[in-house]
């Protein structure tokens, strides 16, 4: 994955974040397709994060699951601790369980780098 700057991606990560939420809670978007894409980033969340206890965080085994299920190109070619240091680096409240909020600083710089790669190329 090509290294996007950290401030370029919180902003967009900002930026998508608010026109996401702007549209579902709204719910009056003329893009249905954007509305079932934030239902599958949550309900893909909250389906794995069920799976062991609590139904509103996910365990460093949750998140695993989720990325093999979700972005396995992520774990190719990793080191055996590749999870647990990207769960370290997103418990921002050091909890040990990743809540959604959580999660989504994730789901936000993944979509914005894949946004990167496809629509702007390093030359």
């Amino acid at each position: 994955m090509t290294a996007i700057p950290k401030p370029t991606i919180r902003l967009s990560c900002l930026l998508i974040f608010l026109s996401l939420f702007s549209a579902y809670s709204t719910k009056k978007t003329d893009n249905p397709c954007l509305q079932s894409s934030i239902q599958r980033l949550v309900e893909g969340f909250t389906s794995i994060a069920k799976r062991e206890g609590n139904t509103e965080t996910m365990n460093v085994n949750e998140l695993k699951e989720y990325l093999k299920l979700n972005t396995p190109e992520t774990l190719k070619g990793q080191d055996p601790d590749f999870v647990q240091r990207t769960f370290q680096s997103l418990d921002e409240n050091r909890d040990g369980e990743l809540e959604y909020g959580e999660l989504s600083r994730f789901q936000m710089e993944y979509i914005v780098a894949a946004y990167h790669r496809k629509y702007r190329p390093q030359k």
